[in-house]
């Protein structure tokens, strides 16, 4: 890599018009001299690292946060004039939580907004530039709070920005920023929620919650894209979270995530219509983000039954008791408390939901006719 010049008088005027995001140095690095080596210790990723001296170039130019425009240009020479180099270069660094992205105080209004209501994890989400529709699939959240974190999102033609208030910024190629935006979002209620989280897909029926349990890849969200054509309204994918002091359950109002194999059956849904752009996981995995229909359950909701998933392509729509000692032993596995293990009174908050609930086993072959199953088991 080149040695790295001083911004010139064009650069300091792009710098000037581009205030909204700046990318410079974390502020959890220690960087030190060690037997005449320059070391630099990564809090994010708990990694000593020993630059050479480009390298040694490049953390001295983001000592002073740069806009990104003003930084791919003093970059860009380095690199040959590769922009897609210079990209990857970034993101390997905001991996390695070596640099960090900064706000301006005078930052333009978002281009998209909404809230994601999560009980004590409540978050506004905020994007900024042209390109939102990407965003769309979050169009059945409510307006910003104003009053709690805020995720806010900036993009270029090569990278997105993910930046939690409070929390060290995330650097994604552009491709990425859709998927590592949702991941992002989770882990942000993840980390500050004192609820239990439950992963499962949410319907609800008469004020009241069915969730979808079974291990990944049983069909929890295609299941529930079936079922909510059949009576039952779709309350959120992936998340919910249960307060053991109330024993009431929040879904989380994420967007429906649906793999390759669900792709076809959305064309006979309710989402024909929808945009359909299939978004690329970190896991490589393909899938296609879906808003929810609007609903009004913004509200903490008692939890009417628990259904574990199986998918047996030997049989046809089954429906049978799931044994509660079974239940508890599935909640234990698959949830996630704050500090990490569940407590006494954690237990004793599952089993009064339980207590209150029907528990039922669901193995099944065809999403369509499964479907179709809960809806009328649970349409009264």
């Amino acid at each position: 890599m080149a040695t790295i010049e001083p911004l010139t008088d064009r650069q300091q005027q792009v710098a000037h018009e581009c205030p909204d995001v700046r990318i410079g140095l974390s502020e959890r690095l220690l960087l030190q001299t060690i037997e005449g080596r320059q070391t630099v210790f990564a809090q994010k990723s708990q990694l000593v690292f020993e630059p050479d001296a480009a390298s040694c170039a490049v953390l001295a130019l983001l000592d002073t946060p740069l806009p990104l425009p003003a930084l791919f240009d003093q970059l860009l020479p380095a690199f040959g004039g590769d922009r897609r180099a210079v990209a990857a270069m970034l993101v390997d660094w905001s991996n390695a939580g070596l640099i960090d992205a900064f706000a301006s105080e005078n930052c333009e209004l978002p281009s998209a907004t909404a809230c994601l209501p999560a009980l004590d994890a409540t978050i506004d989400l905020r994007v900024h530039g042209e390109d939102t529709g990407w965003f769309d699939c979050y169009r059945h959240l409510p307006e910003p709070s104003n009053s709690g974190p805020c995720i806010q999102i900036w993009q270029s033609d090569e990278l997105g920005i993910i930046k939690v208030n409070g929390e060290q910024g995330r650097i994604v190629l552009r491709d990425m920023l859709p998927a590592s935006f949702r991941y992002g979002l989770v882990e942000s209620i993840l980390h500050r929620t004192e609820c239990i989280v439950l992963h499962c897909a949410s319907l609800i029926k008469d004020d009241r919650a069915i969730l979808l349990l079974g291990q990944s890849g049983a069909g929890k969200s295609t299941l529930a894209m079936f079922a909510s054509q059949h009576g039952l309204e779709l309350g959120g994918d992936d998340i919910a979270l249960f307060d053991p002091e109330s024993g009431s359950i929040l879904p989380l109002a994420l967007p429906l995530t649906l793999k390759q194999g669900s792709w076809p059956f959305i064309k006979s849904s309710v989402w024909c219509h929808e945009r359909h752009e299939p978004v690329l996981r970190e896991d490589e995995v393909e899938v296609i983000y879906l808003p929810l229909p609007q609903t009004n359950s913004r509200a903490p909701l008692p939890v009417r039954a628990l259904v574990l998933l199986d998918r047996d392509d030997q049989t046809e729509s089954e429906r049978s008791a799931w044994p509660r000692i079974d239940c508890l032993r599935h909640l234990c596995n698959e949830s996630r408390s704050h500090s990490g293990t569940a407590s006494v009174e954690d237990m004793q908050a599952l089993l009064g939901m339980m207590d209150k609930a029907e528990t039922l086993s669901l193995r099944y072959e065809n999403a369509a006719k499964a479907g179709e199953m809960l809806g009328c088991h649970f349409g009264d």
